[in-house]
């Protein structure tokens, strides 16, 4: 099952359009407001590789800390 349709009940409870905005809250432990999330998503995106159809919800969290410390050094 691919991770997006998965995750679909958990982005709609936290108002999420993606599954790599509720993949940054959990990044971020929870800690973030939902507006905050979305302000650094916003910051973060274009750092953001495109996922695969196989891939899992760890993998997510691993392409969003990737794009956090990207744009964290530029």
């Amino acid at each position: 099952m691919p991770v997006g349709l998965a995750a679909l009940g958990a982005c709609v409870k936290e108002g999420f359009n993606n599954v790599e905005k509720l993949a940054l809250r959990r990044y971020r432990k929870g800690g973030a407001s939902r507006r905050v999330v979305h302000w650094e998503f916003a910051n973060i995106e274009p750092y953001l590789r495109a996922g695969t159809a196989d891939e899992t919800s760890s993998a997510v969290i691993r392409r969003v800390e990737t794009a956090v410390d990207t744009a964290s050094l530029i």
